[in-house]
């Protein structure tokens, strides 16, 4: 391989190296040693090669080749991370569960949550819609359904309504508040 393809190699590793350690940030399991990722020389190193124009021609190809390896067992790293985590994010309060399909549940909020911030996270890093199954005996997730005017698809579920927003709503949230 010639300099050029191992340079677009990492950079394509490193695309995927951020998008899960991003996800792992917001991990109740992994998001102390993501950001220990975030911020180590390796990536510092990866990054550097991978998003500066010219970084990589001052390398020599056995270099660039170690930087590869160390890219690929970064990925391997942060793909069993993602894949063994429970996929239990919180975001400012929110705690959700990604799920396989198209969804992501809404499992518990907490008190002096940021709605708007949390919207904000979970609509750019997922792009999935929310399923918030409120309790109609928890006030206070009555008291956020109606707050945030939530789309109400079931109410006829025994104890809950059934709240879905979309990736669309929930990003008006995030951007224009209630």
């Amino acid at each position: 391989m010639n300099k050029l393809e191992l340079k677009e190699q990492i950079t394509k590793l490193a695309e995927l190296i951020y998008t899960n350690l991003h996800k792992l940030e917001y991990s109740n399991q992994f998001s102390s040693r993501a950001k220990e990722f975030l911020n180590s020389d390796e990536l510092k190193q990866i990054h550097r090669i991978a998003y500066t124009a010219s970084a990589y021609k001052g390398e020599n190809r056995e270099s660039l080749e170690h930087i590869l390896t160390v890219a690929k067992n970064l990925m391997e790293y942060s793909n069993s991370a993602v894949d063994s985590s429970k996929h239990t994010y919180e975001a400012y309060g929110v705690e959700f569960l990604e799920h396989e399909n198209e969804y992501a549940g809404i499992c518990s909020v907490k008190p002096g949550l940021d709605w708007k911030k949390a919207m904000f996270v979970i609509s750019h890093h997922f792009g999935k819609k929310i399923v918030f199954m409120v309790r109609e005996t928890n006030s206070f997730e009555v008291a956020l359904m109606n707050r945030w005017k939530m789309p109400v698809e079931d109410s006829n579920i025994t104890g809950y309504h059934k709240c879905v927003m979309s990736v669309v709503w929930q990003m008006a949230r995030a951007y224009k508040g209630r």
